[in-house]
């Protein structure tokens, strides 16, 4: 489980596939910004460098969104090294930094009405780069 401001995100498998299940925590959640969201992940699910949104539920008493699973997580320990282990190469981070604005320009450029995501940092970017 790992919380991330008003969502907590949890390992999951369907159909023996590894995914990420967010779920909405408590009333905190507002349903506009929950359809927007719904919305943005499906129209982005296309870029390479986006988690692809692979179904929703509305029905249970904290709407859940399911996702492709990021092997490494998020990216809030990306400049620290994990117990032994060596922090990321500055090569692999320039990589990821470079994948991430890519994929804001596409968010920005890439829809009839600019889109703008408002809440990035390391802790809301996923990863399959890894050490």
């Amino acid at each position: 489980m790992i919380v991330v401001d008003r969502f907590v995100w949890y390992k999951g498998m369907i159909e023996n596939r590894s995914v990420l299940k967010k779920v909405c925590q408590g009333k905190i959640y507002n349903p506009d910004n929950l359809f927007r969201d719904i919305a943005v992940s499906s129209l982005m699910s296309s870029h390479k460098n986006v988690l692809k949104l692979l179904g929703c539920c509305l029905e249970f008493p904290h709407p859940v969104l399911v996702c492709e699973y990021a092997e490494n997580g998020n990216l809030t320990g990306i400049g620290r090294a994990r117990k032994g282990s060596e922090p990321l190469p500055w090569s692999l981070r320039l990589k990821i930094a470079k994948e991430i604005a890519n994929a804001v320009t596409y968010l920005h450029t890439e829809f009839p009405r600019t889109i703008i995501h408002r809440d990035l940092k390391l802790r809301n970017s996923w990863t399959r780069i890894g050490p």
